[in-house]
């Protein structure tokens, strides 16, 4: 019997911890605690690399600080992508009020160099955050096509700015002098 409650107590935890889970996640924290935030790792090496990132590089720190005041929700995951492309950034989905991101850092890869393209993604996540017309893929790629550079395969876009910034978290990681 003592068993039979324990496993009815663990049930409930989880039934509660999910729904509370639930309530953050579309911003209705009603305990009063901190919201999650607004750049989250969606695997346990990206939230490995995202809390390194932020610990070494300031200018990750900044690119997340920023991202909190938009109306954007950033998950990063790991994963495979195609030859050439270290990672890439996605428009998940969209409401009235939010837009979620979705960033893919390519695997297998050094900590640091993950660390690199995750400072090059999260400034494309803010140059789409001072784009409010971008709400799916489509107008992603309208708009790049318009301020950034074609890459080689077709749909995938590049700017200055995030290549200077990969560059930049690269030295401030120690990828590279």
């Amino acid at each position: 019997m003592t068993s039979l409650r324990a496993l009815a107590l663990v049930v409930s935890l989880v039934v509660a911890a999910s729904a509370a889970a639930v309530r953050n996640a579309a911003g209705e924290d009603r305990s009063g605690g901190a919201l999650p935030p607004r750049v989250r790792g969606g695997d346990a090496l990206a939230i490995e690399v995202l809390q390194s990132a932020i610990r070494l590089s300031p200018t990750v720190a900044r690119l997340v600080a920023e991202l909190e005041g938009t109306d954007l929700i950033v998950i990063i995951e790991t994963g495979r992508l195609p030859e050439r492309i270290a990672g890439q950034v996605r428009i998940a989905a969209a409401t009235a009020s939010v837009r979620y991101l979705r960033v893919t850092l390519k695997i297998p890869g050094s900590k640091t160099s993950l660390m690199k393209t995750l400072g090059h993604e999260l400034c494309h996540a803010v140059e789409i955050a001072h784009m409010p017309q971008v709400r799916d893929d489509e107008g992603l790629a309208e708009s790049y096509r318009r301020v950034g550079i074609v890459g080689e395969r077709d749909g995938y876009f590049e700017t200055e700015s995030a290549v200077a910034t990969g560059l930049l978290v690269a030295r401030e990681v120690g990828l590279t002098r």
